[in-house]
């Protein structure tokens, strides 16, 4: 949606006989609009089902509550990408606001909705990567959990950032379908564009330094055993893993994007260059479909599968949500023995110590 000021391609151009310039085909129509909409509700689905393993099945640590927030960001991506390409999708039959000032109020708020939560992961992602790469440092005395006011400092944080940008850019989108930005607003948009590739760069070095300590003797390690100490490491390098591959998949998603749209701006400054030139005969509107709408919403899409695949306290949960109707079934005929095939529970664990409750935390 957050689209630069995009040539739009006619067939008086000079290349009259370009295939790609006359009217779509309906099955390519069809076959992009099935794409995006499956991709959405399959995203939808992941996370809400990250949400619920969070909330009931897992353990209520500060890591869980921020992948939490990730979940909850992408899921109203998602929704809103879906609600505002409504008109494309139904080829304009279907109106989604009225007319008049209400419906420009209403996709304001959409697109509000989508500036937001587009940028709250990546948000997300450098507060995690700060943390992980601070509790390779931080001494016994420190490792404590937050408070819900602490808790609700940093989440409100992850959105406060994104919500200044996107107050800025739905302010600027005049049309509330294409936005059609002047000079005076590239400056500001290219600049948005190095602030999004330096986070990148930067929870990408702190996921690789935080590895690098993990191998280093550190204070906190003379607090605690062997077993706690492993635990903790396999715990900290699950973090950055899942750090670092979400941050390489909203790269993959983001970088043409991001060149597309910077190669755009220094079009607009350098008209005589002729950067993008709009008259070749290349498919378009199929660029501009995988670029500005598919590639932003697989992200969204494939998030929840990296917190599952990375963390094993989720791994855990979706493994037990997944198969409990086939464990009922098993257990079913040995209902006698049920209460024995049951894990004892570590009576270790009411003698623990400050040390081991330090280490779960981490």
């Amino acid at each position: 949606m957050e689209n630069i000021s995009l040539t739009n391609h006619s067939n008086s151009s000079i290349h009259t006989d370009c295939k790609y310039w006359g009217p779509e085909s309906d099955v390519g129509k069809v076959a992009k609009r099935t794409a995006f909409v499956l991709v959405i509700l399959v995203g939808i689905f992941g996370n809400v089902f990250v949400i619920i393993l969070a909330t009931k099945y897992t353990v209520r640590r500060s890591l869980n509550h921020l992948i939490t927030n990730m979940a909850v960001s992408d899921t109203l991506f998602l929704f809103s990408s879906l609600l505002g390409n409504i008109p494309w999708l139904s080829n304009n039959i279907w109106r989604i606001y009225h007319n008049g000032l209400l419906g420009i109020i209403e996709c304001k708020i959409v697109w509000f909705i989508w500036n937001t939560s587009v940028r709250v992961t990546l948000i997300t992602l450098l507060v995690i990567s700060v943390e992980r790469f601070r509790a390779t440092r931080q001494t016994l005395q420190k490792q404590r959990p937050y408070t819900p006011k602490q808790r609700m400092t940093v989440l409100g944080f992850c959105w406060l950032i994104p919500m200044l940008f996107a107050v800025y850019f739905t302010y600027v989108d005049d049309t509330c379908s294409i936005p059609m930005l002047g000079k005076s607003h590239l400056l500001t948009f290219l600049a948005h564009e190095i602030f999004v590739v330096i986070l990148c760069c930067l929870i990408f070095a702190l996921g690789i330094l935080t590895t690098r300590r993990l191998s280093r003797p550190q204070p906190i390690h003379a607090h605690l055993n062997e077993q706690q100490l492993k635990k903790r490491v396999r715990r900290t390098q699950a973090a950055v893993q899942m750090v670092i591959a979400s941050v390489l998949l909203y790269a993959c998603c983001s970088l043409s994007y991001l060149i597309f749209n910077a190669l755009r701006i220094a079009d607009s400054f350098f008209p005589s260059v002729d950067i993008m030139d709009d008259s070749a005969c290349i498919d378009w509107r199929s660029i501009y479909f995988i670029i500005y709408k598919f590639l932003l919403v697989v992200n969204s899409c494939f998030s929840p599968l990296i917190y599952i695949v990375f963390l094993p306290d989720f791994k855990e949960a979706a493994k037990k949500v997944l198969f409990r109707g086939r464990e009922t079934q098993n257990q079913a005929p040995n209902g006698e023995n049920s209460i024995e095939m049951q894990p004892a529970p570590n009576r270790e664990r009411t003698g623990q110590n400050l040390s081991q409750v330090v280490a779960n935390h981490n």
